[in-house]
């Protein structure tokens, strides 16, 4: 059941991964579309692996005090990067003002797996391999948040500059929604 539960895990932990690759996705970036999904696949795939290894190696000693912060540090930085993304969308010069972000691309893979640095705290409990579910979580985000940077990019060709108006309320919505899950 240890490998099993992990999957169902990486699941989960890729779903605001997913959500915000699909709006850096809508964004307009210049290069190619393949080399981006690729890029932030193995950026999103990365910290979401390296974070629960973290929480797996440091364990209870700092657990709490993260657990205390990490909603609001992940709706912080998701809110700022998406009034950020908004009103470059609504001025029409995302694509001229956008280098395709490496700072923004990692502040998100940062914001988006905070959450899997306390679910690594409990990679112990699923009597799983730590490598296996390591590796299990890094490819079910990487292949998630890839597809979505895709679908993202695609929908955007159809819907102009205000699919990343769109993206970037998403990247909010997924700030709330994990604020809302923590606070409730």
């Amino acid at each position: 059941m240890g490998l099993a539960s992990v999957s169902v895990l990486a699941v989960g932990l890729a779903m605001d991964a997913t959500a915000a690759a699909a709006a850096r996705g809508a964004a307009p970036t210049p290069g190619s579309r393949l080399a981006g999904a690729l890029r932030i696949g193995l950026l999103f795939g990365g910290f979401q692996a390296a974070m629960p290894l973290g929480g797996w190696l440091i364990g209870d000693r700092f657990g709490a005090l993260v657990a205390d912060w990490d909603h609001w540090i992940a709706f912080g930085l998701l809110t700022a990067i998406g009034i950020k993304m908004a009103i470059d969308g609504l001025r029409g010069g995302g694509a001229e003002k956008t280098d395709g972000g490496w700072r923004v691309l990692l502040v998100l893979a940062f914001a988006t797996s905070i959450d899997a640095f306390a679910a690594g705290l409990t990679l112990p409990l699923l009597g799983a391999p730590i490598a296996a579910s390591l590796a299990i979580i890094f490819t079910v985000t990487a292949a998630m948040s890839s597809a979505a940077f895709l679908l993202g990019s695609r929908l955007a060709r159809g819907a102009g500059r205000w699919i990343e108006v769109v993206g970037a309320l998403l990247l909010i919505g997924v700030g709330v929604r994990i604020l809302s899950v923590h606070l409730s």
